[in-house]
């Protein structure tokens, strides 16, 4: 009587009698060289992992103390870092760069306006030096002109506080004949032809200029 086989030995047996269990076994017979070589860097690699990771260490503690002698306290740049990350992540900033992005297109538009600013304000400087030249041209005081226009800002300072404190909050609505009324008044005649006469020399200006 041949003596009996515990059933996990058994069904180890019969694996073993398997057409794919022989065929994975002998794949693994054909590459015991590849993984001899395997092993063996595997034990070269843990026997110089000390070596290696003290390396490091002294290659770490020669950049520290490089960065002390420049006066770098790396334990207050570390702690500002971890600060600044505290910071970024926080739900508040993270609302704030997520509307920031949200707005991106707007953001570029503003960009591009301020890159083109300073064109812009060299054409008016440029407009103003030309304006400037044409008033000497034309035998007018520049110094003069400038305390007028003084002069007038001030007035017009005065003008607009004036208006708003004497007109009420619900002002009644002007028709067409009260505008016509109203354009009878020197005061307003004078205003408004000063404004036409700003209107006509400013758009002089530019036609020149384009």
């Amino acid at each position: 009587m041949e003596p009996t086989q515990p059933d996990g030995a058994a069904t180890l047996q019969a694996r073993l009698h398997e057409p794919e269990t022989a065929a994975a076994l002998n794949r693994l017979l054909d590459r015991l060289d590849v993984l001899d070589r395997a092993l063996a860097a595997a034990e070269t690699a843990a026997t110089q992992a000390p070596g290696m990771a003290a390396m490091f260490v002294d290659i770490a503690d020669e950049a520290a103390a490089r960065a002390q002698e420049r006066g770098v306290d790396l334990d207050q740049r570390l702690h500002d870092a971890l600060d600044l990350v505290e910071r970024l992540t926080a739900p508040e900033t993270t609302r704030v760069l997520k509307q920031l992005l949200d707005r991106m297109d707007r953001l570029e538009a503003l960009l591009a306006l301020a890159d083109q600013a300073p064109g812009m304000a060299a054409m008016f400087v440029d407009i103003a030096d030309e304006a400037a030249a044409r008033a000497r041209e034309r035998g007018v005081d520049l110094d003069e002109t400038l305390k007028r226009a003084g002069t007038l800002a001030g007035s017009a300072t005065l003008a607009l506080a004036e208006a708003s404190a004497t007109t009420p909050a619900t002002p009644p609505r002007l028709g067409p004949f009260g505008l016509l009324r109203a354009l009878r008044d020197a005061d307003i005649q004078r205003a408004l032809a000063f404004g036409l006469q700003f209107a006509r020399a400013f758009g002089r200006a530019l036609r020149r200029k384009g």
